[in-house]
């Protein structure tokens, strides 16, 4: 049987130089033109990765040295949440003030408030 592979964000830490967590998507028997990621932005609250299979949402690990940060940071973290369907095009996104606006080329935008 042919393995699955799943898309991964590495989160670098420029303070530390060293990868302090990944990100994982679901795995997926989809194209793999359609798993690669179009976009990925984070802030230190949240990691958001987009392809074609939707909008990924995660919560950031810290890079303080917090308690919350001793986790293996080689345990890849699940999205918390999926936006969109799965079958976009060339997707981006814009985030602002919890709104997401989801863009795909081949249908109408979309607006989201993120939780």
């Amino acid at each position: 049987a042919k393995k699955q592979v799943s898309s991964q964000v590495l989160h670098f830490s420029l303070r530390k130089q060293r990868i302090i967590s990944t990100y994982e998507l679901p795995e997926s028997n989809a194209h793999a033109h359609h798993k690669a990621l179009t976009q990925v932005w984070g802030n230190s609250n949240l990691v958001m990765a987009v392809c074609g299979l939707g909008l990924f949402v995660f919560n950031a690990v810290r890079d303080e040295g917090s308690p919350s940060f001793a986790a293996d940071c080689s345990t890849p973290q699940k999205a918390k949440e999926v936006i969109g369907p799965d079958d976009l095009y060339l997707p981006s996104f814009d985030y602002l003030s919890s709104q997401i606006l989801l863009i795909s080329r081949d249908r109408p935008a979309m607006w989201r408030h993120l939780l």
